[in-house]
């Protein structure tokens, strides 16, 4: 599969044109990440970009991190992949993806000092949704750096569901006053209702235009 996904360097027209790239669910592996971060023909246009379940881990962050390809990314995908906290250590350092507007980490084997580490970056500071669903690490301590991150100024959509979370970690996000443009926050792995989030809300002095699922 990483064959087919380098020959995808050998056609230089649909490259300058390309605006998404989705190759989730393939095994590309660390060398795919290199292989994107190497590339002779530039992406000029790739805004979006899914490697989703493709076998990556910190190291290969650490490629697309430093591709200066992805100058214009605005969206990255890398859930299923056991990238850690190194991993978004390398997000957070990262000089390229100063751009991001959209990060999903599910499922990536993160804890708190990962979280951690991205809030401490003002790599975030163009960031609309931030999904860390079903990294089970991630506990109060996470909610805390978030609810204290002085960067996320434009953040609309926040998912939790499948973390470590009580109600005192909740109430911390709710009444965050960093979050102000927050409007969802998904904490739920299913649908808890409105009455039930609305008695949630009212348990924990929210009186905003935040739902809560």
């Amino acid at each position: 599969r990483r064959v087919l996904f380098r020959s995808l360097f050998n056609a230089p027209d649909i490259l300058k044109s390309l605006v998404e790239l989705n190759v989730s669910r393939n095994n590309i592996g660390n060398q795919g990440c290199q292989d994107i971060s190497e590339a002779v023909i530039k992406f000029p246009q790739l805004k979006k970009l899914n490697l989703k379940d493709c076998c990556i881990d910190a190291q290969g962050v650490a490629y697309l991190a430093s591709a200066s390809c992805l100058q214009r990314l605005i969206s990255l995908n890398l859930s299923n992949n056991s990238i850690g906290d190194e991993g978004c250590k390398h997000i957070a350092n990262s000089k390229i993806l100063i751009n991001i507007e959209r990060i999903i980490l599910n499922d990536c084997d993160i804890s708190q000092n990962g979280v951690k580490a991205l809030c401490q970056s003002p790599i975030i500071k163009f960031l609309k949704i931030l999904s860390f669903s079903n990294n089970q690490k991630i506990n109060n301590e996470a909610a805390q750096s978030i609810a204290e991150c002085p960067y996320f100024f434009n953040l609309n959509e926040l998912f939790l569901d499948g973390c470590s979370l009580t109600i005192q970690g909740i109430g911390k996000i709710c009444s965050s006053r960093n979050l102000a443009r927050l409007r969802l926050l998904k904490i739920f792995g299913e649908n808890i209702g409105k009455l039930i989030a609305d008695d949630l809300k009212r348990e924990l002095g929210i009186d905003n235009n935040l739902e809560i699922k």
